[in-house]
C-alpha cells in the first residue's frame, strides 16, 4: 500500500529554482498534507533557506539514506528538467520501469528543437504536461512520442504568476545561453551582440531620459565571460542562480529576450516582449525552432540592436504597453489563464495512476 502513495519531486538536477517543481509540491504539501509527496533536493542549496523548505518535514536531500529508500519504494516521479531531478538516470532506467514519470516542463515547446532529447526508449515520460492544444500539437508533429502521453493542464508555476509591476518602470534583458559558446573564439560572436545592446548610446539615453531601470539577467554559464561585456554602472547585473525569477518578471515592464522560453511567462503576463535575435541564422542553423520567428512570435523581432532601440522607443510613451496584435494571440497560445494548473495536474497524476493500478 505504501509503494502506491508515493511521490517524488524534484526540478533542476536538484537545485531548484522555484519551477514548476517546486510550485507544485508546495501546492501538495499545503493542499494535501497527509500524502507521501517528497521533495528532493541537493545539500547546501540555497532554496534550503526558503522558509518554506526550511520548516518542510518532506524536503529530502538528495543522496540520502532517505532520498535512497524513498526512490526504491515510490510509484510516482514529478519532475520539471529530466527524470536526472529525482536520481541518476541510469538508476530510473534500471529500477523504476514500471513507475508513474510526469514531465512538468521547465518551458514551452516552441523556440528550440528538443523532440531528440524527449523520444521513446530514451527519456521517455507517462505524462508530458503541456499549456495549449497549440504546443500539443507542436509535439505531436515533432517527437517520436506516444501522443497519449500529453496532457493540456498548463504550467504549474503560472499558478504563482501575477502581473503585480513594480512601482518602477523597469526592463529585464535575458539572452539565453548558446551551447556550442564553448570557448572564447566560439562565444565571441554571442558576447559582440550582448556588448552591442548594452552600450547602445541611444539606449542610454532613453533609460536616463525616462528613469527607467534596466536589467541584464545572466545565465551561470555566462559567469566567465562577464569580464568582456561592457556594462554601464547603471544597469543592474542580476545572476540567475541567486535570484527569484518569477519575482523579477512580476516586477519588470518589459523583457528583451532572444529565445529563451522565460517569454511565454512574459506573454502570459500580459505585458511586452521584444526578441533580440543577432544570431538567428547562427541559431536556426544549429538548434532550430518549431515557430517561424519572422511571423509566428508574439512580440517584435529585431536582429541587430539600433533597429532594436527604435523598436523599443514607442514602449517608452505608451506606458509599456502591450501591442494589439500579439495581445490577441494569447488565447491560442493558453488553454487555461487560471490559478488552478497544479490541481489540473495533481488530478491528472490522481487519474492515470488509479487506471495503472487496475491494470
Amino acid at each position: 500500500m505504501l509503494k502506491k502513495a508515493v511521490w517524488l519531486v524534484g526540478e533542476n538536477d536538484g537545485k531548484p529554482l522555484y519551477d514548476n517543481g517546486y510550485v507544485f509540491y508546495k501546492y501538495c504539501r499545503e493542499t494535501y498534507p497527509t500524502r507521501f509527496i517528497y521533495f528532493i533536493v541537493k545539500k547546501h542549496n540555497r532554496l534550503l533557506l526558503d522558509p518554506f523548505l526550511e520548516l518542510d518535514a518532506n524536503t529530502v536531500e538528495f543522496g540520502s539514506f532517505k532520498h535512497v529508500f524513498l526512490f526504491l519504494i515510490s510509484n510516482t516521479l514529478i519532475y520539471s528538467h529530466a527524470q536526472g531531478d529525482i536520481a541518476c538516470i541510469q538508476l530510473v532506467k534500471l529500477f523504476k520501469t514500471n513507475c508513474t514519470r510526469v514531465f512538468l516542463q521547465h518551458g514551452i515547446v516552441a523556440f528550440k528543437q528538443m523532440h531528440a532529447t524527449y523520444r521513446k526508449k530514451h527519456n521517455e515520460m507517462d505524462i508530458f504536461i503541456v499549456t495549449s492544444d497549440f504546443e500539443k500539437q507542436v509535439i505531436e508533429n515533432n517527437f517520436d512520442l506516444n501522443s497519449n502521453v500529453l496532457r493540456v493542464t498548463g504550467l504549474a508555476r503560472y499558478d504563482t504568476l501575477f502581473n503585480t509591476t513594480g512601482s518602477r518602470k523597469s526592463i529585464i534583458y535575458m539572452p539565453t545561453w548558446r551551447n556550442w559558446a564553448i570557448t572564447k573564439q566560439s562565444a565571441k560572436g554571442y558576447i559582440l551582440g550582448i556588448n552591442k545592446l548594452l552600450n547602445n548610446h541611444n539606449l542610454n539615453e532613453l533609460l536616463s531620459n525616462h528613469d527607467v531601470d534596466f536589467k541584464f539577467h545572466i545565465h551561470d554559464k555566462m559567469t566567465p565571460y562577464l569580464s568582456q561585456i561592457n556594462i554601464d554602472e547603471k544597469i543592474e547585473i542580476i545572476h540567475s542562480s541567486k535570484s527569484n525569477l518569477q519575482e523579477i518578471l512580476k516586477e519588470s515592464s518589459l523583457l528583451i529576450t532572444d529565445y529563451s522560453s522565460v517569454a511565454w511567462d512574459f506573454f502570459y503576463l500580459k505585458k511586452p516582449v521584444l526578441f533580440y535575435q543577432f544570431d538567428q541564422k547562427e541559431y536556426l542553423q544549429k538548434i532550430g525552432a518549431y515557430l517561424n520567428f519572422d511571423n509566428d512570435l508574439f512580440g517584435e523581432v529585431f536582429t541587430n540592436s539600433a533597429l532594436l532601440v527604435q523598436g523599443l522607443k514607442k514602449y517608452f510613451t505608451n506606458n509599456f504597453a502591450e501591442l494589439t496584435q500579439y495581445a490577441e494571440r494569447r488565447n491560442s497560445h493558453f488553454k487555461y489563464q487560471d490559478k488552478n494548473n497544479c490541481q489540473r495536474i495533481f488530478n491528472t497524476i490522481i487519474s492515470y495512476n488509479e487506471r495503472w493500478s487496475r491494470n
